[in-house]
């Protein structure tokens, strides 16, 4: 974060300029995730704890930044490049598989860090200061992590409405069937272009 004021600190004075003042408040969006890899080869290498660990198996929590708004929707930073590893932040490296219980494990261990953010005051030269706040979206998972957060058991089904292959078939309307209505709590967790763009 501290990173970010820094590299953004003309664009921030210039915004106090223009309020007339040497005190901002800001947020800061992230977009979070996990995602499990398997199927590693193993090396010969000793661990602390013999017999607990393998590279076999690696499950990655990350976060990237989004933008840095003012209070009054100035947009003070943006990253052009989301999907850049540049900005990518591992918050947790786990030697372990990627499974249903420990992907829900995740979540609620995540979430709880989230309850307990406070926002953040950065000192700036000339006695100027920022505070921010964190705002934080899960956006960055794949389709087999949201169909178990969104509790869908089948991965033809719409992890957004549940509908099945068979809902799509049976219906002549697709905008007035209740069926395709999206669950409320399934939006946050954003729609992928890519893998839209991959089915359309």
């Amino acid at each position: 974060m501290r990173r970010i004021v820094q590299l953004q600190e003309e664009v921030i004075f210039q915004h106090m300029e223009s309020l007339n003042t040497n005190e901002i408040l800001a947020e800061i969006i992230f977009s979070y995730g996990f995602d499990g890899s398997s199927s590693h080869s193993v090396y010969k290498q000793k661990f602390d704890t013999a017999g607990c660990h393998s590279d076999l198996n690696l499950f990655v929590t990350s976060v990237v930044p989004l933008r840095l708004n003012s209070e009054d929707n100035k947009i003070l930073w943006n990253n052009r490049t989301p999907q850049s590893v540049r900005f990518s932040r591992p918050l947790k490296l786990e030697y372990i598989k990627e499974s249903t219980e420990h992907i829900l494990k995740e979540k609620l261990d995540i979430d709880g860090q989230i309850d307990k953010l406070e926002p953040m005051t950065i000192f700036l030269s000339n006695n100027k200061k920022i505070q921010i706040s964190f705002t934080l979206f899960m956006t960055l998972i794949d389709g087999k992590i949201l169909n178990i957060l969104t509790g869908i058991k089948s991965n033809q089904a719409c992890p957004i409405c549940g509908a099945t292959p068979n809902d799509f078939v049976k219906v002549q309307e697709l905008k007035t069937t209740e069926s395709f209505m999206p669950k409320p709590n399934t939006l946050q967790y954003g729609i992928s272009p890519l893998h839209a763009w991959i089915r359309f």
